[in-house]
């Protein structure tokens, strides 16, 4: 006889039913984990952009209802 307790039919389903780990499916977890999260940061405009400065420009431009009457 070995050393080793006898498995039950139970335990040997148990077992069975039980998903293997994924190597691969960890080092994607800890990678997860380890990068920053950029996603709340709103995407900066580069100053070059043409549309941007149309629209600083706007922005910084009295209005109409700003002026005496």
């Amino acid at each position: 006889m070995s050393d080793e307790p006898m498995t039950t039919d139970e335990e040997r389903r148990r077992l069975a039913e039980r998903p293997e780990p994924v190597p691969e499916a960890d080092a994607l977890e800890q990678t997860e984990e380890i990068e920053p999260d950029d996603d709340d940061e709103a995407p900066a405009i580069p100053p070059d952009v043409p549309e941007a400065d149309a629209l600083d420009q706007a922005r910084r431009a009295p209005r109409d209802d700003d002026e005496p009457r």
